[in-house]
């Protein structure tokens, strides 16, 4: 059986950027803060090049999304 939807269901529903942020984030595997307020991310030895990609074009998303600015540049584990 469907479940009904509620009118302020759409509300909740993940926008584009946030469908972006996650992908993303589950691949991090850790953050560190820079002198300059800012962080720089750390992902995981496996990642996919496609989500290093999709990391650099935006990057931007999560001070809007967030509220921390990472750096444009990044780390792979060891």
């Amino acid at each position: 059986m469907a479940k009904e939807i509620e009118p302020m269901d759409i509300l909740m529903a993940p926008t584009h950027d946030d469908v972006i942020l996650v992908k993303i984030i589950k691949w991090f595997k850790n953050y560190r803060k820079n002198s300059n307020g800012t962080l720089t991310v750390t992902f995981k030895k496996d990642t996919p090049k496609e989500i290093l990609n999709l990391y650099e074009k935006n990057y931007t998303l999560f001070p809007k999304r967030l509220n921390y600015t990472p750096t444009a540049n990044y780390e792979l584990e060891k």
